[in-house]
């Protein structure tokens, strides 16, 4: 699984096209893009119709949630990233590790990250013993 915080077009969606954003405080256009397997879901992801200004045709947000997106989106690079690392460092089937941590997420996504981060240091833990 590969998720990437990339820059460029949202128009399509395909690996490498992004979420264009307008910052409502600023005005200014910013980006956030999620991925895998070369499609782009960011719209998906963050239900896209909830940022959506149908008078400008564009998506909105504060600064607070375009940064709360941009963090979620890091996290979830990040912990994809550290599962794959895990599963060769240990030998362990990367499908399992995911499985295991997808069964403890009926979560709030505020506590994603962190749910995701416990179970892999009791994976650790675990092959340690």
């Amino acid at each position: 699984m590969i998720l990437k915080l990339v820059g460029g077009n949202p128009k399509n969606h395909r690996k490498g096209v992004v979420m264009e954003i307008r910052i409502k405080e600023t005005k200014q256009l910013e980006t956030l893009a999620v991925y895998t397997d070369d499609i782009e879901y960011t719209a998906d992801l963050i239900t896209a119709t909830d940022f959506w200004n149908s008078e400008r045709e564009e998506y909105e947000m504060t600064t607070e949630e375009f940064e709360w997106w941009k963090e979620y989106i890091q996290h979830m690079e990040n912990d994809a990233l550290e599962v794959t690392n895990l599963a060769c460092e240990l030998g362990l089937d990367e499908q399992e590790i995911w499985d295991r941590i997808n069964s403890k997420l009926d979560c709030d996504m505020d506590v994603e990250h962190q749910i995701k981060q416990s179970i892999i240091e009791q994976i650790k833990e675990e092959k340690t013993l």
